[in-house]
């Protein structure tokens, strides 16, 4: 196209950059560059897309119902070719007109004119967004514009904020703050666009949770609703991250060991909140820094748990991505630490069934516990020769505890055939091994 007067294929170079400059600056206000984005439902409908396209001026171009749909080189061409429209058209070859024209239709470009513009909408005053673009676009761009018209100093490198009023500053500020405590700098720009609008920061912070910066940082909130579990604000999540990094400080662990950001948003999305972390923590102190040979020897042949390091072993229940449920964790541990002391009380390799040694901590038997009531049993799990059979460990724990009658009946029965063989404390015995020659026969 040509402007009025002069060089054409000067003014067409000089138009073109002039509504690069002003598509970019728009782009940026309405969107942030956000070419799949979808707006607000509002009683005009619902824009979308990079220029916020209402779908009933957008007209199905290019064959796409909504402009959110097009890519990105389509969008472009649709917003030129009504930019440029209404740069020839209603506004006169003024910019600023252009932006009135697309914030309250091409109807509000007289009044602009006529000094009676007084238009506005829920989110910003149409003459407020206009001189934000138009002074962006110079300010930004470096373009001088067509028609002599002075939109502002040129030359300093601002933002559009820094003509709003006092109102978006102070939200421009607190978003500002909070983006900042989020990790999320780099979504100021977009944020900015949505203050200039008139959102207050706490709807503009709203309106980026589906920016996919925004999902990677808070990726727990979305695995938290996958995995059937309520929503969380970004304020909570930030401070389950931080009293579970504090946890993994306090315990002594290094920095790096489970308080990454995908740890946390693990332990997040399986609802793993930081007073169960603690209790994990506790589990693996038991379990690995703080255990026996014996502990870790009863993990290891009862669950498979056994590892190269203590550090791994504390891996493995603090490891968020497993999920194992608490309680299931702490029957584990619980489970080895009773058949340890088991072994303890009545000899190595004497020990208790998992399913009673799961029983007994249920119910809430300690180790010690355990090794007082069975100290002085293991004898009871020596075949004497002329004996039918002989008594496992399991069941002398199992009549101890009243967890089996049939082993009570056993053992009642054992001690019956020993009181008729007799006033007799030694003998020949056979022991688990084999025939173990002359010892003491406990009963």
């Amino acid at each position: 196209m040509a402007l009025p007067g002069g060089d054409t294929a000067l003014q067409d170079a000089q138009f073109q950059g002039e509504l690069a400059a002003f598509m970019a600056s728009l782009r940026h206000m309405e969107s942030g560059g956000n070419y799949q984005i979808f707006g607000q439902p509002t009683k005009y409908g619902r824009a979308s897309g990079a220029y916020q396209f209402l779908d009933s001026t957008w007209g199905g171009y290019g064959g796409y119902t909504r402009a959110a749909d097009a890519p990105p080189e389509v969008q472009d061409q649709r917003a030129r070719e009504l930019m440029t429209e209404y740069y020839n058209g209603v506004a006169k070859g003024d910019w600023r007109a252009v932006a009135v024209a697309w914030h309250a239709g091409p109807g509000a470009v007289p009044d602009y004119f006529a000094g009676t513009l007084n238009t506005a909408d829920i989110n910003m005053k149409t003459t407020a967004y206009a001189n934000s673009i138009v002074n962006s676009m110079e300010r930004n761009a470096g373009v001088t514009l067509s028609k002599g018209h002075t939109y502002g100093a040129t030359g300093e490198s601002m933002s559009m904020l820094d003509d709003a009023d006092a109102d978006v500053q102070d939200a421009w500020q607190l978003a500002k703050d909070k983006l900042e405590e989020y990790g999320l700098s780099e979504l100021f720009p977009e944020i900015e666009s949505y203050l200039l609008k008139g959102l207050s920061a706490e709807a503009a912070i709203g309106r980026i949770r589906d920016h996919e910066v925004f999902k990677e940082r808070f990726s727990g909130l979305q695995g938290r609703l996958d995995n059937g579990y309520n929503a969380i604000s970004p304020y909570q999540y930030l401070q389950q991250e931080n009293e579970i990094k504090n946890l993994m400080a306090e315990a002594g662990f290094p920095e790096g060991f489970y308080d990454e950001p995908d740890d946390l948003a693990a332990f997040i999305a399986n609802d793993v909140r930081p007073e169960e972390v603690a209790s994990r923590i506790r589990l693996a102190q038991r379990a690995a820094m703080d255990a026996d040979p014996l502990v870790k020897e009863e993990l290891m042949e009862r669950f498979g748990i056994g590892l190269d390091s203590e550090a791994d072993l504390v891996a493995y229940f603090l490891d968020p991505q497993r999920a194992v449920p608490y309680l299931e964790l702490k029957s584990q541990v619980g489970t080895a630490e009773l058949g340890a002391a088991t072994q303890r009380a009545m000899g190595l390799g004497r020990t208790l069934s998992t399913e009673h040694a799961q029983e007994l901590a249920r119910t809430g038997y300690t180790g010690r516990e355990i090794k007082e009531r069975l100290k002085g049993r293991g004898g009871m799990t020596q075949q004497m020769i002329g004996e039918g059979r002989g008594i496992s460990a399991t069941e002398v724990a199992a009549a101890e505890f009243g967890l089996d009658s049939e082993a009570v009946a056993n053992i009642r029965r054992l001690r019956q055939e020993r009181q008729l063989r007799g006033a007799r404390r030694s003998g020949a015995m056979m022991t688990e091994a084999g025939v173990g020659g002359f010892g003491t026969a406990n009963t």
